[in-house]
């Protein structure tokens, strides 16, 4: 019977410390609170606070992402200069309409 007692403890410590991850997560990713929604209804509230804290438990597993600094963001579409016609493209993308 001791060892029930022991198991129940380890998975109440483990979910203390999971709350206590969503928690930092939450602050340290900026995550809102469902309640900033004024008259949303009650299914819709459910909904955002499963998203919010789908998105809190990444944060907590993975770490908070930023975005990639603007310099760098172009040069991640680089392999499609290889494509035929594509400088043509960009170029008339950048032209401006008359």
């Amino acid at each position: 019977m001791m060892k029930a007692t022991s198991d129940d403890e380890r998975r109440a410590e483990g979910r203390t410390a999971a709350r206590t991850a969503l928690r930092t997560a939450i602050q340290a990713a900026g995550i809102p609170s469902p309640d900033i929604w004024a008259g949303i209804s009650a299914d819709e509230r459910a909904y955002r606070s499963r998203v919010l804290n789908d998105i809190a438990r990444r944060v907590a597993e993975e770490g908070v992402h930023t975005a990639i600094p603007s310099d760098d963001r172009g040069r991640q579409f680089m392999p499609f200069a290889a494509l035929k016609g594509y400088d043509d493209i960009v170029r008339d993308s950048q032209e401006p309409t008359k």
